[in-house]
C-alpha cells in the first residue's frame, strides 16, 4: 500500500515517512496518517496506547477540539465527531522533528496540513510521545497534541 496516497498525497510527507521502518518510533506517525486517510474511527483508534497500569492513557488534545480528550471511549468520540464534521479529511505531514529519550519512549514534533473538503487546508502543529509496545514491537501512541498555527 502506497503511505502516499493514504496520507493525502503529500511528497514531502512520503519522503519524510517513507525513511523509516516499523520499528522507528516515527512509524506511529505513519501508521497514524495512513489510518487517518481511511477516515476509519477503529483503524485509527488502534494507533493509541490501550492501557498502561492503571493510568488513563491514551490522551489527546486534538486540532479541531477544545477539550482534552483522556482514554481510548474519549479519544474514539473525537475521531467519530471528526469523521462526522469533516468526512474525507487526510493528513499531509510537512516537518518532523523526533527525539528518542528512552529506549521505548520517543516524542515526534512537527507539522502537517489537514486536508478537508469542508474546512479546506488546516496547517497545524504536532507533538505525539509514543511508547514501543514491548509485547509486538508496535510503536502506539500515549499523548497527542495538535493545534492550528496561529494566524
Amino acid at each position: 500500500m502506497n503511505p502516499l496516497l493514504l496520507i493525502g498525497g503529500g511528497y514531502v510527507a512520503y519522503k519524510l515517512l517513507q525513511q523509516h521502518s516499523y520499528g522507528d518510533p516515527e512509524s506511529a506517525l505513519q501508521r497514524w496518517g495512513e489510518a487517518l486517510g481511511t477516515n476509519d474511527v477503529e483503524t485509527v483508534v488502534a494507533n493509541y496506547q490501550r492501557h498502561m497500569g492503571s493510568a488513563p492513557i491514551p490522551a489527546l488534545w486534538g486540532t479541531f477540539s477544545e477539550n482534552l480528550e483522556s482514554g481510548i471511549g474519549a479519544i474514539r468520540q473525537y475521531f467519530i465527531d471528526l469523521f462526522a464534521d469533516h468526512p474525507g479529511i487526510t493528513v499531509d505531514f510537512k516537518s518532523l522533528d523526533s527525539k528518542q529519550l528512552m529506549g521505548d519512549v520517543a516524542v515526534l514534533s512537527g507539522s502537517y496540513v489537514f486536508n478537508s473538503p469542508k474546512a479546506g487546508a488546516v496547517p497545524a502543529r504536532y507533538t505525539f510521545v509514543v511508547r514501543k509496545c514491548p509485547k509486538s514491537g508496535t510503536w502506539r501512541i500515549v499523548t497527542h497534541h495538535s493545534s492550528i498555527f496561529a494566524e
